[in-house]
């Protein structure tokens, strides 16, 4: 069984790359990922990309390089936002399988070929159609999901009503609800309000050359943007004859877990309009939707570059860490709610974990191997095994294994807060078990002082294993380091180098 995980495209319409809530989702992709591989459970790929059709895209390309014709500065614009994205993904530690473009060549291909099955098989139709038309979203808007008679997400953009003819992907008429398990579990009402109202989507617009958008087999039609970057799920392992499509197929139903991640203002699109696609191509749904919240800036307002309340995700990692914000990102913030970004309290809560929790604790039990003369048995800890072999008591060495599996579940389950609180914890014991032992009382064997200190580093190798799919950049680092070093952790270089050692300022 392989786990499939893919989060939305990107919407490639600034050539300095994402945002913070772009950044966010990644982040819990990447992470659900690396613990979920590490479990063993399954091999894991981990699918993102970017989304670089749509009329948008081609306006932001004309205005940022009026002097090229229209296609050499879609191209050179593509070129630029998709260098910041891989900025992005370095400074992060984001790894994915695949990174997927839509402005692929062989997405096109892709793209009419589900079109031409599709309507083989009867289920798209022309339609007149009339209705409100949000150029934010490049969607039309339902009645339900605007306020106020405004798009919620662009309330300065006057909707267009427009009336013409499409083609609509009519319904499948599958109750995905059965298969389909949505996390938070508040979200299923939400979603199921708009499958029950669902009447098809529309997946066609009227052709303009220069709307950036791939030309249906009818060329007074293009193929609407959100239908085409949908697909990219399903072409991630790509095919091109009939046979391969109908082998991946049996693949995908019989040996694929798939999993998505979104935002709560895409519910419609993932939960529903993907689903449907799968349905008429005889896909089974997709396993698990996690549905993240939204980052507000302080006030409640949606973070943005024209309110000047823009996180750049690039800046604030130069500022505090890439891993702090990870941190941040992972356990500071609600993550299916809305929440309020606050630099503050990703501050406090780095300081807090990591400098003062597992940097004291690890700086304090290294420090005493070395001042008694133990560094072979601080050398000798079998940092590559979940087991420690005996080099930890039976206590010790379960409530690492405990903690381990907990984290585990924890993240299996989307629920990525409690994980983090969960290493939180057993660094919290480890911390107390050390103050009550008192490793440094030299009325002590030798014994009993070294297995104290070798069962703190077994908790503190247990925190490591954790941490390190939170926060890879530094603790990858340590992982390395501690199969090698006497006591680097002691040593003044190590602590000026590194700044995970140091507290930030707020």
């Amino acid at each position: 069984m392989s786990v499939f995980v893919t989060t939305t495209l990107p919407y490639a319409n600034s050539i300095t790359g994402g945002h913070i809530g772009h950044v966010f989702e990644l982040v819990l992709a990447d992470t659900f990922c690396r613990v979920i591989n590490e479990g063993g459970r399954g091999l894991v790929l981990f699918n993102t990309g970017l989304d670089e059709n749509g009329g948008k895209i081609a306006q932001a390309a004309q205005e940022y390089y009026p002097e090229l014709t229209h296609q050499e500065a879609l191209n050179k614009f593509r070129e630029k936002t998709h260098e910041s994205w891989e900025k992005i993904l370095d400074v992060y530690s984001i790894k994915p399988y695949r990174f997927y473009r839509t402005s692929d060549d062989n997405h096109k291909e892709f793209v009419l070929k589900i079109w031409d099955k599709l309507q083989k098989e009867g289920v798209i139709e022309l339609r007149d159609y009339s209705g409100l038309y949000c150029q934010g979203c490049e969607s039309f808007k339902t009645g339900q999901e605007l306020k106020g008679g405004k798009c919620p997400d662009h309330p300065t953009t006057e909707l267009q009503e427009i009336s013409e003819p499409n083609y609509f992907l009519t319904p499948s008429g599958r109750d995905h609800f059965e298969t389909l398990d949505i996390i938070p579990r508040n979200r299923i009402p939400e979603a199921k309000n708009i499958f029950e109202n669902y009447e098809g989507i529309s997946i066609s617009r009227l052709h303009d050359p220069k709307s950036n958008l791939i030309q249906s087999p009818n060329p007074e039609h293009d193929i609407y943007v959100w239908f085409d970057a949908l697909l990219n799920y399903i072409y991630f392992h790509r095919y091109y004859k009939e046979e391969d499509f109908v082998r991946y197929r049996d693949s995908w139903n019989k040996d694929v877990f798939t999993v998505q991640f979104c935002g709560q203002d895409n519910l419609r699109f993932q939960s529903i309009v993907f689903q449907e696609i799968l349905a008429h191509l005889g896909y089974n749904t997709t396993q698990k939707l996690f549905v993240h919240g939204i980052i507000r800036d302080e006030n409640g307002q949606k973070l943005s570059k024209t309110l000047g309340n823009y996180v750049d995700p690039i800046q604030i990692a130069k500022i505090y860490g890439s891993d702090a914000v990870r941190l941040y990102l992972l356990c500071g913030l609600p993550t299916y709610s809305t929440s309020k970004w606050n630099n503050e309290d990703l501050v406090n809560l780095y300081n807090a974990w990591i400098v003062d929790g597992f940097g004291n604790l690890a700086r304090r039990v290294t420090v005493l191997f070395d001042k008694f003369d133990l560094q072979e048995e601080l050398k000798s800890v079998p940092i590559g095994s979940v087991e420690s072999m005996g080099y930890a008591d039976e206590r010790t060495e379960k409530l690492v294994s405990d903690n381990h599996e907990e984290v585990y579940k924890f993240i299996a389950e989307g629920k990525f807060n409690e994980a983090g609180k969960s290493i939180h914890a057993l660094v919290t014991e480890g911390n107390r078990y050390f103050n009550d032992q008192q490793p440094w009382n030299k009325e002590l064997s030798p014994e009993e002082r070294k297995q104290i200190l070798q069962n703190t580093l077994w908790i503190v190798v247990g925190a490591l294993r954790g941490y390190k799919n939170f926060l890879p950049e530094s603790f990858d680092l340590i992982d390395k380091e501690i199969r090698e070093w006497g006591c680097v952790w002691n040593s003044k270089e190590r602590i000026e180098s590194v700044k995970w050692f140091v507290k930030l300022e707020k």
